[in-house]
């Protein structure tokens, strides 16, 4: 890969202008290179952006308000189907959550348990 000039401190513009002085092969390399550092630096905050992910308060509130009456026996129908949608909503976000956890878990090359150790995460409450 060829050098180039550099200003003493780089900036976004800088860096474009320095990188616009690379031949079209060294372009290619560049792109490849940053690509995989991208894909790696958001693949992880996405990653964690996914484990951290709940349903909002309200949401939570409303769903174990529902359950409570189903339980109790007293759910009208209009509210049954609000649950099953309610229902649907955290099992989707479970479901992208445990997905995130063995990704990361891959990524860093450890166990799921020992992630969640590392997260400080309490498996009792969820």
């Amino acid at each position: 890969m060829q050098s180039v000039e550099l200003p003493v401190q780089i900036t976004v513009p800088g860096l474009l202008r320095a990188i616009a002085q690379l031949t079209p092969g060294d372009l290619n390399k560049l792109m490849a290179e940053a690509t995989v550092l991208q894909k790696r630096l958001y693949s992880e905050e996405a990653l964690l952006s996914a484990i951290y992910t709940r349903l909002p308060e309200q949401q939570m509130r409303r769903l174990r308000f529902l359950e409570a009456k189903l339980e109790a026996e007293t759910i009208t129908e209009q509210e049954r189907t609000e649950l099953l949608h309610l229902v649907e909503i955290a099992e989707t976000a479970d479901v992208k959550r445990a997905e995130a956890l063995l990704a990361l878990a891959e990524k860093r090359q450890t166990t799921v348990s020992e992630l969640l150790n590392e997260l400080h995460w309490e498996t009792s409450g969820d």
